[in-house]
């Protein structure tokens, strides 16, 4: 059985699953799968025995630039061609589709449940990581993994890992024409996607921007272009910071740098305006009067597009039907919108890339936002403001907050 602590084996899932380490282990596990993981037969026709399962194996191992998918079909051409010649030799239709079964037994690999085995066979996964971390955390995940896939279910960490070794087994021609490849949010990829963009596009110079203090599940630094400058084994490549924001005022940008450790040099381009503010009520009643107050405000002084940022997608639900008939607004859940005309409620991992003329963070209390991954979901949201930010909460405001601005406190008025 998994212990309670869910969340921190699938965080730790993630990482570990799309690092490079774990890509290492899957390129083992590819190197072992002719010997270990394929169970070749003698192949006979009519009573004889037309080649064995040692020679299989053996045209198998050799050529190891070729992708191992598309020697084993490959392998298919070369059984047929024995027993029925080439051309439409003296085989008949049925007798060939008979054949292609029984060789269909070794030549075809079901990814999904490839990958199940390694996850399946304990000592064997061990032995992959060697003299690597084989850490209570790392047995967690195993049996984490090994439970979700005999189950049939394939999570997020699990989806880049298959994808990965599809790809190395089967490889792909797709997309080897496409020239220039440019990938936005930089740092919320992983290793191993990295691993999988130099896969699809072997041919491509990459463009790759981030913004290392915007990630959502994990801690990055500028070491981390680095890395990927080596996944992708380009001849030349340049790095470039950009030290100057050009979204927020220097009130709401200096806000929201106190929330990042070590905080960079970002400068804005001069751009003044009012300090954010943090309002705080004692009930609920209050607490969404404030809210819908500040949007009519907002609204007042022409600005167009107004964003409510909740940490979750269940907070920013439950916000739309407390406040949906005191204002005209619309909820963000599963998709971008087409214009971020008006006032719209929208989970801050989807407030990514965006921006709003104006931001009101609306649950900014101690249940919500209380520790070292929280800073950056509060980095995240305050720098979606280009010219005001608000941030709202009931009861105790959030500790992450305290000394990052004024606060007024509403109570219910008689």
């Amino acid at each position: 059985m998994l212990p309670h602590n869910t969340k921190k084996i699938y965080k730790d899932s993630i990482e570990f699953k799309a690092s490079k380490l774990f890509g290492e282990i899957l390129d083992k596990f590819i190197y072992d799968i002719p010997c270990q993981w394929i169970e070749f037969d003698d192949v006979y026709y009519e009573g004889t025995c037309v080649v064995n399962r040692q020679t299989l194996q053996d045209k198998i191992l050799g050529r190891t630039e070729t992708p191992l998918g598309i020697k084993l079909e490959q392998l298919e051409d070369y059984i047929l061609e024995l027993i029925f010649g080439t051309g439409k030799g003296r085989g008949h239709k049925a007798e060939k589709n008979l054949v292609k079964q029984e060789i269909q037994k070794f030549i075809k690999i079901d990814i999904f449940e490839l990958y199940k085995t390694l996850f399946s066979n304990e000592s064997y996964f061990f032995s992959l990581l060697q003299n690597n971390n084989s850490s209570e955390s790392i047995k967690e995940i195993r049996e984490y993994t090994k439970e979700n896939l005999e189950a049939g279910c394939i999570y997020y960490d699990d989806a880049i890992a298959m994808l990965y070794l599809y790809l190395k087994i089967y490889g792909t021609n797709e997309y080897k024409n496409i020239k220039q490849v440019v990938i936005d949010e930089a740092q919320d990829y992983y290793p191993l996607q990295y691993e999988i963009f130099g896969l699809l596009f072997p041919n491509a110079k990459f463009t790759i921007l981030g913004d290392m203090k915007q990630t959502l599940a994990k801690k990055e630094d500028i070491s981390f272009y680095e890395e990927i400058h080596k996944i992708l084994n380009k001849k030349k490549s340049s790095l470039i910071v950009l030290n100057k924001s050009f979204r927020c005022t220097n009130e709401i940008l200096n806000f929201s740098l106190k929330f990042i450790e070590q905080s960079p040099q970002i400068k804005s381009f001069n751009r003044k305006g009012d300090s954010p503010e943090v309002f705080i009520a004692d009930n609920s009643e209050v607490f969404i009067d404030k809210i819908v107050e500040e949007v009519k405000s907002c609204q007042e002084k022409g600005l167009q597009s107004i964003g409510l940022i909740c940490k979750t997608e269940n907070n920013s639900i439950c916000l739309y039907n407390k406040i949906k008939h005191k204002l005209d607004i619309q909820i963000i859940r599963n998709g971008s919108a087409a214009e971020l005309q008006g006032v719209f409620i929208i989970p801050v991992y989807m407030s990514k890339g965006l921006e709003f003329d104006a931001v009101l963070i609306c649950d900014a209390d101690n249940q919500n936002y209380y520790d070292e991954d929280d800073k950056n979901l509060l980095y995240v949201a305050c720098t979606r403001a280009l010219h005001r930010l608000s941030l709202f909460c009931e009861k105790e405001v959030s500790p992450l907050i305290y000394a990052t601005s004024k606060h007024t406190k509403l109570a219910q008025t008689e």
